[in-house]
């Protein structure tokens, strides 16, 4: 674990290949700036511990598995081009991966998140912006999620948008119980498209505190045995027919009735092109 966080913690350009269970007894991992961290066959297992990157940019996190953290599973904190990709994110004590502090330019794909220790009331899998002051963020957040896989146990924050503008597509929602999905709330802009719902309650909805409204375009998704309830006070329900940004990227969406399957079968460590 040491050699971990010595090697990760540099600037340096690095590809770190990691193999096996690294106990982080509670402790978190800095990623520095420029680093690959790969995990080899089925997946590396990070247990008890954080990957945390502060100001760092350039980072490739890959086919890793988190679990049981203390804190977050993933934290970026003024963190800007950094890709997340076939991770399975478990059972943290704070959110599975938060973005926060004037974080950037984030893609977060293949990924499966959930929670199995039922008991933990924080189950609160994605949060953008720290807080309605964290205006480090005006501006940033410039975030993707696609074909990620919110599973059982996640009560909300799937995710919840501060400032940013995210686009979230071809993602596979399945978490009964769940209080909602998808959270606009100051000065964010969600795009959701072409995901697939299934057994959840209120698949987005709007949060209104302070400053901007928030704003949701919604278009091309399916909706399988959901629930809206609206839980009053400051929450609203809302069609999603908002004016949002545009995607600055070309991208090619697959059906909506593919994504179960595609979702299931393809998201989280040990199920991408580099799984032996």
């Amino acid at each position: 674990m040491q050699e971990l966080q010595a090697l990760a913690g540099t600037d340096e350009p690095r590809v770190l290949l990691l193999e096996g269970t690294f106990e982080l007894r509670r402790q978190s991992v800095r990623v520095g700036s420029n680093k690959t961290l790969l995990g080899g066959g089925e997946g590396a297992v990070l247990l008890g511990g954080a990957l945390y990157l502060r100001n760092a940019t350039n980072v490739i996190l890959r086919n890793l598995i988190l679990r049981d953290s203390p804190e977050d599973g993933i934290s970026l904190s003024g963190a800007r081009r950094v890709w997340v990709d076939h991770c399975t994110v478990m059972d943290c004590g704070d959110g599975l991966i938060d973005l926060t502090h004037g974080t950037d330019e984030v893609t977060i794909s293949w990924c499966r998140f959930g929670y199995q220790n039922l008991k933990n009331s924080h189950r609160l899998a994605s949060l953008l912006g720290a807080s309605d002051r964290d205006r480090a963020c005006e501006g940033r957040l410039r975030v993707t999620y696609h074909h990620n896989w919110w599973d059982a146990g996640c009560l909300e924050r799937m995710p919840s948008v501060r400032f940013g503008r995210v686009h979230v597509f071809n993602n596979y929602y399945r978490a009964p119980g769940n209080r909602y999905c998808i959270r606009s709330r100051l000065f964010a802009e969600c795009r959701i498209e072409f995901n697939w719902f299934e057994d959840v309650r209120n698949p987005w909805e709007l949060m209104v505190t302070t400053g901007d409204t928030g704003r949701i375009f919604a278009a091309g998704n399916v909706e399988v045995n959901t629930r809206w309830e609206n839980p009053g006070g400051n929450v609203r329900l809302v069609s999603g027919t908002d004016s949002v940004f545009a995607p600055p990227y070309p991208w090619q969406p697959d059906p909506p009735q593919w994504i179960p399957w595609l979702v299931t079968n393809h998201a989280g460590a040990g199920r991408g092109p580099f799984a032996r």
